[in-house]
């Protein structure tokens, strides 16, 4: 049933209250990802297949702390008050006082040993209402379990290219953390065949740096980051990753030295417990060297010796480059300085002619991402958020192409684009300043929900997106149900559950409501009115 004729429908259900009920749109294919690996007699719902190409997402614009130990336990509401993220649309995660199996169904592991490496404190489930397939991590009530708790709901991290926690629950001894499940390979893995392209390794790099880049601007650094430590999406030709060891981010004594030597900056084999910033850029650079060459700058037979050759290097500055292509190495030496303060920032990484170079600039993309902005309307704050909402759930799989897309209109990788980078942007497809100048204003009137004058990525999602293709009654049926309580209302407080940083606007949105609740009718009349 296409948008139109759903629209029609329901507006002929109010004025024709004795007419039949429109038949409901078929339910959706499954995809094909969940049928090659799922093969249980329980039906699986899919949300949507997936798009099998750049373009035809496009085509489509479908809806994808600082190191210091915190003291005492962090709720999301205490942490609103002086996070300073009061700017971003985003859901919070939050400890649910439940049983995860309430929500989630237990997968057959088996089939996925080539991801969990049959580790018993992981498994596979499967989403009750919506059937996405997520992982449950399950983590021990344990002073350094509690501890990984605190930091997660402390710190709130939110990016494309790192792994998502949806939630949280606990039950009497154990954490059930529920993230994505990636089923791509493990980066390293592919080294077992042959190294990576320049092309291939220019953009798995620059998405590393790009989620390396946000955690250092929240104030936090990882300090583990190996070749290991990234994933493809899924087990498509696409080179689009996450981030998926992300215990270390939260708390540093989940890291082993023994799993990382290869990758240690030389005052981190000093100072073990030193974990900065320039930390990390080294340990980008020894993966960048590896991706190229299929090999380590620094070798040895053990950790001591690889330590002496690191040490050498110290000293002499004389790094082994024959392996790698000639036009990497001035890139590579940047990250891999002795003197931390020396070594290249990854803004300017990000600028770097070499990696520029192997990406190839979405020209088209950008021109279609240009007039989408266009076909947009004003939108109050509870379309933005349920759009948010439906996007994250329906679209999560397709975040990291429109990141993508979306630093090429952030200049100053920033992770903002402001009216000065818009305009830079819109130049490009309009030939007068003063049209240029018009178009700009427009956008920001209809996308900067929070008025302060720039557009942030969740923002950006939000103006792209092709609102038909998501909107559908199915879609619409399908929120809802995650949405509405027992009784069948979407309610205030589950709003502000999800969104804890903007509960002043929910209660001014909800305050038009019978007793703060949204029934079903209300709901999808919003949702269309969003058309």
């Amino acid at each position: 049933m296409g948008i139109c004729s759903a629209k029609h429908q329901h507006n002929l259900k109010i004025t024709e209250q004795n007419e039949q009920q429109a038949k409901q749109s078929p339910p959706n294919e499954q995809s094909l990802d969940i049928q090659r690996l799922v093969k249980s007699e329980k039906t699986i719902k899919c949300i949507k297949p997936t798009a099998s190409s750049p373009k035809q997402i496009l085509s489509k614009f479908a809806a994808t702390p600082s190191t210091r130990q915190p003291k005492r336990m962090f709720w999301a509401d205490q942490i609103v008050e002086n996070s300073g993220l009061g700017g971003t649309l985003k859901t919070w995660v939050s400890i649910k006082h439940t049983q995860f199996s309430k929500h989630y169904t237990m997968l057959n592991k088996d089939q996925f040993h080539y991801r969990l490496k049959q580790n018993d404190q992981i498994v596979v489930v499967q989403h009750n209402l919506s059937g996405r397939i997520m992982v449950a991590e399950m983590i021990r009530k344990t002073e350094q379990g509690d501890q990984l708790m605190e930091s997660i709901i402390q710190t709130q991290l939110n990016h494309p290219n790192l792994i998502r926690i949806f939630e949280i629950f606990q039950d009497s001894n154990n954490y059930q953390i529920i993230h994505d499940f990636c089923n791509g390979a493990i980066l390293s893995q592919n080294l077992h065949n042959s190294v990576y392209t320049q092309q291939q390794a220019a953009l798995i790099l620059k998405q590393i740096i790009e989620v390396v880049k946000h955690l250092h601007q929240k104030e936090v650094n990882h300090g583990a980051l190996t070749l290991a430590s990234f994933q493809r999406c899924n087990q498509s030709n696409s080179n689009y990753i996450k981030l998926v060891d992300f215990k270390p981010i939260y708390l540093k004594s989940y890291i082993s030295e023994k799993q990382i030597f290869q990758y240690m900056a030389p005052e981190a084999i000093k100072f073990p417990d030193l974990f900065t910033r320039e930390r990390d850029v080294w340990s980008i650079g020894v993966i960048l060297f590896q991706m190229l060459s299929g090999q380590f700058p620094f070798q040895g037979n053990n950790k001591e010796e690889v330590f002496e050759e690191i040490r050498k290097y110290s000293l002499q500055e004389n790094l082994e480059t024959k392996c790698l292509p000639a036009e990497s190495v001035n890139f590579i030496k940047g990250f891999l300085q002795i003197n931390p303060s020396k070594r290249i920032k990854l803004t300017e990484a990000l600028n770097d002619h070499w990696l520029k170079h192997f990406i190839e600039n979405q020209h088209e993309e950008q021109k279609q991402i240009v007039q989408q902005l266009e076909n947009n309307h004003p939108l109050n704050f509870l379309q933005c958020c349920f759009l948010q909402f439906m996007i994250s759930t329906f679209s999560a799989d397709q975040e990291q192409f429109f990141y993508q897309l979306f630093g090429q209109f952030d200049v100053n990788h920033d992770g903002k684009i402001s009216k000065q980078d818009l305009t830079t942007a819109y130049i490009k497809h309009f030939s007068s300043p003063q049209e240029v100048k018009e178009h700009v204003d427009k956008v920001f009137k209809w996308i900067d929900i929070n008025k302060n004058g720039e557009i942030d990525f969740q923002e950006f999602l939000i103006g792209v997106i092709n609102k038909e293709t998501l909107i559908t009654e199915d879609n619409l049926k399908e929120a809802f149900k995650l949405l509405s309580d027992v009784e069948g209302f979407i309610s205030l407080s589950k709003m502000c559950s999800l969104y804890h940083n903007k509960k002043q606007q929910l209660k001014q949105q909800f305050s038009a409501y019978e007793n703060n609740q949204i029934n079903f009718k209300q709901f999808q009349q919003l949702m269309f009115d969003a058309l």
